[in-house]
């Protein structure tokens, strides 16, 4: 009577399992045929993009304040920034939001503009104790790191520029608001523009998704 060896049994039996799953996955993998060769394809690569604002709408009688949005103006195909994923392929160019931070004060008159959010209004249209200004436009892609983007803004309007963040504006609470915020500045931009954002994934600099 033969004798099987039962650890050498489980071997053979965990290896061909392993080589029959292998064998199904590779078979997922789209496969295309070019003059009679198969040539197995790569996975189709996702487009990273990064987050963009707009000019919303007029808060102030003074043309040198500047109320900037997730919402503003041009939308993108009716909607507003997407501030998690990013909502413009980092390959397209769009000038800079720059902004310095010098601590100037709120001037009277400036209306807040409505809101649809849970927050309150103020929330929405903080004030950004500086004023704003827009670059040529650029590649979202050209800027490796947050700090190549400050570098950015500092190299073409001056020392304490930097790139605008999602959080700058001020509200009457002190509290640091979102989505959008005002600014003394004189922009008049047809497009989007890109802003920095600190807490998601939706820069152009951040680890591809």
């Amino acid at each position: 009577m033969k004798r099987y060896c039962l650890p050498c049994a489980l071997v053979l039996a965990t290896a061909f399992a392993g080589s029959f799953a292998h064998a199904v996955d590779v078979a997922k993998v789209p496969v295309r045929v070019d003059d009679g060769a198969a040539r197995i394809d790569a996975p189709p690569r996702v487009a990273r993009k990064g987050m963009t604002w707009g000019v919303g709408v007029r808060v102030s009688a003074d043309p040198g304040i500047v109320f900037v949005s997730c919402h503003g103006r041009p939308a993108i195909g009716g909607h507003g920034c997407d501030a998690y994923q990013g909502d413009t392929a980092c390959s397209a160019k769009r000038p800079v939001l720059c902004v310095e931070v010098d601590g100037r004060a709120r001037p009277d008159g400036i209306a807040t503009p409505p809101s649809g959010g849970v927050m309150h209004a103020g929330f929405y249209s903080g004030w950004a104790h500086g004023r704003v200004a827009l670059t040529r436009a650029v590649r979202g892609d050209a800027f490796a790191r947050r700090s190549d983007a400050d570098a950015y803004c500092a190299a073409r309007l001056g020392a304490g520029w930097r790139v605008a963040e999602h959080h700058d504006g001020v509200d009457e609470q002190g509290g640091h608001g979102g989505w959008g915020f005002v600014a003394e500045g004189r922009i008049a931009s047809r497009s989007r523009f890109w802003v920095a954002i600190d807490d998601t994934g939706a820069n152009c600099w951040d680890p591809r998704r």
